[in-house]
């Protein structure tokens, strides 16, 4: 896969993010990895997709993840 095919994924994610948030402008949401991490931060380095994500107990690391394997999910926060 080459960078500009890594940024079209990672822009999708974001477009679909910004889709909602028009779609249902009070309704706030969040990113969530594959292992229920909080990503406070998506963008590519290379031919590889970082997230910054936020642990549970509110240790922020960054993951580096081959954009086959990125998973994502938009998840509405509950009020």
């Amino acid at each position: 896969m080459i960078p500009a095919e890594v940024e079209d994924r990672v822009t999708s994610v974001l477009n679909e993010v910004k889709w909602l948030r028009k779609r249902r402008p009070d309704t706030k949401y969040i990113l969530l990895d594959d292992q229920d991490y909080m990503i406070s931060s998506i963008h590519t380095r290379g031919v590889m997709v970082a997230m910054t994500l936020l642990g549970n107990d509110g240790v922020e690391l960054v993951r580096l993840v081959s954009p086959e394997n990125m998973n994502v999910k938009i998840k509405e926060v509950k009020k």
